[in-house]
């Protein structure tokens, strides 16, 4: 289903997610998202073998504020534009004008794993703020 689908990742013809929502300027209603994960140089390499046909679709209102982040990057600047994966999906579905409640519960998720992940963190002394 090549018109249906499409892959959540960033680059210089990526659609935004708002364009993707039902009515909006998407003529095919996206059927199947396909979410890369890993990091950067895995995921351009991933995202290179994916047919071009496939629309490639962006988030704006993702932020590393809001959901914080599971990686450390030594110059604080990198980190400003970054976000985690399941950060960007919510994000996503959110932008495509999902169900709110549906939203809502992945948000709620995440914010919990970053919690427990957090927690782990500290308790092995690892974690550099």
């Amino acid at each position: 289903d090549t018109a249906g689908t499409v892959v959540l990742f960033p680059s210089s013809r990526s659609i935004a997610a708002s364009e993707m929502r039902p009515g909006g300027a998407s003529p095919t209603p996206v059927r199947r998202i396909v979410v890369l994960d890993g990091g950067w140089r895995e995921c351009k390499r991933i995202n290179e073998w994916i047919r071009p046909e496939i629309r490639r679709c962006v988030v704006s209102t993702a932020r590393r504020e809001e959901f914080g982040g599971t990686r450390k990057y030594g110059n604080p600047a990198d980190a400003e534009g970054r976000v985690q994966t399941a950060a960007a999906f919510a994000c996503m579905l959110q932008e495509m004008g999902e169900d709110p409640a549906h939203v809502n519960a992945v948000k709620k998720g995440l914010a919990h794993f970053m919690e427990c992940w957090e927690a782990q963190i500290c308790r092995s002394k690892t974690w550099v703020s």
